[in-house]
């Protein structure tokens, strides 16, 4: 994405976020209070790795990301409530020449704003290809130290659910190039150091 087009996305997402909530709206579908546990579950999964190109890489980090995602956490909540499309894909943006704007909202609901973040900047669409200038994009939501830990939290539950993702018998095996999943166990390695 060019400077522009990060730009527009950092000026459309407030707006999104702006809009009242409501009472009663449900939580987005695997949000911030759910994503762990959903995730828990599938590292718990057994995968072949054999077609991997470097089972021993991909191995070691679904082996920590196990260990890690058993744990609890506190920071698993809507804290700064915010409406979310639910699906922090790429493809689901369009971009007219000046605005990004959202399509998809099929598994909307309320979120929190860090988890917002951190499933646009997670998303295997925006990760892997690295068509997102992440630097750029949140230094455009200046947040509050607590805001920042929560950002953290939640992206390494994003990245763990990539990975496992990427492995056999998951939708984003078939979907994503050769190397995917050795790229994203370096990135899980590497959040989770």
């Amino acid at each position: 994405m060019s400077a522009a087009q990060v730009d527009a996305l950092t000026s459309s997402l407030p707006r999104l976020f702006a809009v009242p909530v409501g009472t009663g709206l449900p939580e987005r579908a695997a949000g911030p209070t759910e994503m762990r546990g959903l995730v828990r579950g599938l590292a718990r999964e057994h995968y072949d790795l054999a077609a991997r190109q470097d089972q021993g890489l991909v191995g070691r980090a679904l082996h920590q990301a196990r260990g890690w995602v058993e744990g609890e956490c506190e920071h698993d909540l809507v804290v700064d409530e915010v409406l979310s499309r639910g699906y922090g894909n790429l493809a689901n943006l369009v971009w007219d020449g000046r605005r990004c704007r959202f399509v998809d909202f099929e598994d909307f609901g309320v979120s929190d704003l860090t988890d917002e973040l951190a499933d646009l900047v997670e998303h295997a669409s925006s990760r892997l290809s690295r068509l997102l200038d992440v630097v750029r994009l949140l230094a455009g939501y200046p947040l509050t130290q607590d805001q920042q830990v929560r950002l953290d939290e939640h992206r390494r539950v994003l990245a763990v659910f990539w990975l496992v993702m990427l492995l056999p018998g998951n939708r984003g095996f078939d979907r994503n190039p050769a190397g995917s999943a050795e790229d994203q166990a370096r990135h899980v390695l590497s959040m989770l150091g």
